[in-house]
């Protein structure tokens, strides 16, 4: 499997990066880091994460939760795509897909 982020992913995790830094300056990039390595395993175990609905076997919608945030991912033939990645605590209401 491959994983690909979709712009609405590398969004979100900019937008994470900016508050990391303005309230975590110190370890903002190793939160990142960690963040998109554990991301990079679902490469290898991309049903890591919870079903979200029921769909055809080669459609799959998923949510895992890595440290303190969301990743929703869709797991579609031989590509996960990263749809969303959230703070767990993230108001989400106009921006979940």
């Amino acid at each position: 499997m491959k994983c690909l982020y979709t712009h609405e992913a590398v969004v979100d995790l900019e937008r994470i990066r900016i508050f990391l830094i303005e309230h975590y300056s110190e370890s903002y990039s190793s939160i990142i880091e960690e963040l998109i390595e554990r991301v990079a395993k679902l490469e290898e175990f991309p049903r890591l994460g919870s079903r979200l609905v029921s769909s055809p076997i080669a459609l799959e919608l998923r949510e895992i939760v890595i440290g303190s945030y969301v990743v929703r991912y869709l797991i579609l033939d031989q590509t996960v795509s990263i749809l969303r990645v959230w703070y767990g605590k993230e108001d989400r209401s106009g921006i979940e897909s």
